[in-house]
């Protein structure tokens, strides 16, 4: 039987984010075709030594909880070679005949050292800009995006400063800003001694080319949905718009700019339902007042087998993020038959093509969003106009045929012993 271990960072029990429920449905598909998967991820909390694991089934597939220590050192969150070398050690010892990565944090880039250096084939897909952005996704503290990536070492120091505030006590800006500097060229170094890089949209393989990525290992290979099945829609008849928000809540997936907007409409026109898990508590509460002033529905989390009867119970998904590496929500929304209306932003700017699926809105413009929701609101014909072009969607099986005759290339070159 053919084994492959996936490599990420949080388990989707601890975190149903994109990039877990992604690794959980492709591991899902992987069995289905007869692969044996294991799923590892870091786990600082458990306070074992160095590669204590302990395994669980998340809806039939085995996720590792792998120990690692937490460390103090700034430098230790991206180069720590004990850890890279200890995972690399469990993955030969487990007969992983191929690895593919998701996400290194807690892992650090040095894990992806340890792997090439004994011989195990690597494939990794980039799923946001941890490499190149300590946040993962260009938005500054202060709510302002990166747009073309971080423009210097020193704002990428201020950026980390002010969201950890105690680290002014323990190391001076310039000190950080070096770190920065050197975190951005052990990660881009790490990332390229993979043998080849998965990119979800054309923004991200911009950025990994930006960064000195060679343009022979990256790959364009857009991100698949499970293929559930539409509901039939719940017809609206006269009453208010039906808007949807869902997905995470937190400043980078930019709740506060829709909720703006949608105060700027009359009210009873329309109604917003917000479905997803709060990840940023203590900004959100600022929020939580003029949701409830609004009348705003707040479901909270929502599990994958709810997700055909929600859309089925709207007329648009709303988008407002500041910033996006892919965005599956666009995809599910588009797969239910509903525009969206998104941020023009690179990554769904090729996803949501403007005036013809969807309606774009320059990002954290609260003022554009309400004349963009007005529109939709007032103009007769709109929303059916754009749901009748909304495209097909790529689907998880066709992400793992894709990748298994990726993988078979690379385990070929490697047993002819060709890079």
């Amino acid at each position: 039987m053919k084994r492959i271990a996936f490599v990420l960072h949080e388990s989707p029990v601890q975190r149903t984010a994109g990039v877990e429920l992604y690794v959980l449905n492709l591991a899902r598909e992987f069995q289905r075709a007869g692969w044996d998967v294991e799923c590892i991820h870091p786990d600082p909390r458990s306070g074992e030594p160095l590669g204590t694991v302990h395994s669980e089934e998340v809806d039939g597939v085995s996720f590792t909880a792998f120990s690692v220590p937490v460390k103090s050192d700034l430098v230790a969150r991206f180069m720590d070679e004990e850890i890279g070398q200890a995972l690399a050690g469990y993955l030969e010892r487990s007969g992983a005949q191929l690895v593919h990565v998701h996400h290194l944090i807690g892992f650090t880039g040095s894990a992806l050292m340890a792997m090439a250096d004994v011989g195990l084939p690597v494939v990794m897909t980039v799923h946001d800009a941890w490499f190149c952005c300590n946040q993962c996704h260009f938005v500054r503290w202060d709510g302002q995006t990166c747009v073309d990536g971080p423009p210097s070492d020193e704002l990428c120091a201020t950026c980390l400063m002010e969201r950890v505030p105690s680290l002014k006590s323990v190391y001076p800006h310039p000190t950080v800003a070096k770190i920065m500097g050197a975190r951005t060229a052990f990660l881009t170094k790490a990332l390229a001694r993979a043998d080849a890089l998965l990119a979800a949209s054309w923004y991200t393989r911009e950025n990994l080319l930006r960064a000195g990525l060679p343009e022979e290992k990256i790959i364009l290979a857009p991100l698949g949905i499970p293929g559930f099945e539409p509901q039939e829609a719940i017809l609206r008849g006269s009453g208010p718009l039906r808007l949807g928000y869902l997905g995470n809540i937190s400043i980078k997936k930019g709740l506060d700019v829709l909720l703006e907007a949608f105060a700027g409409l009359p009210r009873g026109v329309a109604e917003l339902s917000v479905y997803g898990a709060v990840i940023q508590p203590e900004w959100f509460r600022m929020l939580a007042g003029l949701a409830e002033a609004l009348g705003v529905n707040l479901y909270g989390p929502y599990r994958p087998l709810e997700l055909p009867g929600i859309l089925a119970g709207l007329d648009a998904v709303i988008v407002p993020s500041r910033e996006e590496s892919y965005s599956l929500v666009v995809r599910e929304a588009f797969h239910a038959g509903l525009p969206v209306v998104a941020s023009r932003l690179p990554a769904l700017e090729e996803a949501v093509d403007h005036e013809i699926n969807g309606l774009l809105f320059p990002p954290a413009d609260a003022a554009a969003l309400t004349m963009t929701l007005a529109r939709i609101v007032g103009e007769p014909g709109l929303l059916e106009r754009l749901g009748a072009n909304v495209p097909a969607v790529r689907t998880i099986a066709d992400d793992r045929e894709k990748l298994e005759k990726l993988f078979a290339g690379i385990l070929g070159r490697k047993k002819a012993g060709r890079p």
